[in-house]
């Protein structure tokens, strides 16, 4: 995930409930999603119901620009 920039990405959570988003960094999106930064209240509200599983999400990139 280190190279890559610009991406479209599926966020999963440990329910198997998927989040698609897109961004100019992915390796900063991801790390904000996980320190529950940001403004998608969903991804707020999976990780606060997570909050011990936090690493069980899945980061997956789907397309590349």
């Amino acid at each position: 995930m280190d190279n890559i920039k610009k991406c479209i990405y599926m966020l999963i959570s440990p329910s198997m409930k998927c989040y698609i988003g897109k961004t100019i960094h992915a390796k900063l999106r991801f790390r904000q999603h996980k320190n529950a930064k940001g403004q998608c209240r969903a991804i707020h509200n999976a990780i606060r119901k997570y909050v011990l599983t936090v690493n069980m999400f899945v980061f997956k990139s789907l397309y590349f620009c």
